[in-house]
Parts: C-alpha cells; structure tokens; sequence
C-alpha cells in the first residue's frame, strides 16, 4: 500500500503540531490531545482491527467494540 503525498502531508501536518505543543511546554491534556490527533490521521480515521469509523479514539485507533474486546 503506497500512501498519497495529500495523505502523507496531513500526518505530518498532526505531527508538527504533536512536537510543537511538546516544545512548548503544554499541559498533559493539550499534549494527549494532539498525540491522539496524529493517531488517528495516521490510521485513517479507522479502526486498526475491523475498519471501522464509528468512535476511534484511543492510542491504536480502535473502536469502541475492538477495544473493549482488548480488554
């Protein structure tokens, strides 16, 4: 699987804001943030497990169903 430039410029893109609000000091919060928004472009706004777009949010993008699975 190749990943398009538009595609590889907005992972980037969440990447430098991830390693901007780090540089800057922000809070935790505003820093998970962030961190979550580069996960989630990374992956495509899908679950990593069944493809889904219904409610990914956590350190693997998963949904709510894969990630309670997990557990």
């Amino acid at each position: 699987m190749t990943l398009h430039a538009a595609t590889v410029s907005k992972i980037q893109a969440r990447l430098d804001l991830l390693e901007q609000a780090i540089d800057a000091g922000l809070n935790r919060t505003r820093c998970l943030r962030r961190w979550s928004e580069f996960i989630r472009e990374r992956d495509g706004h899908r679950c990593v497990n069944c493809r889904s777009t219904r409610n990914p949010g956590n350190g693997i993008t998963l949904c709510k169903p894969c990630h309670q699975q997990i557990h």
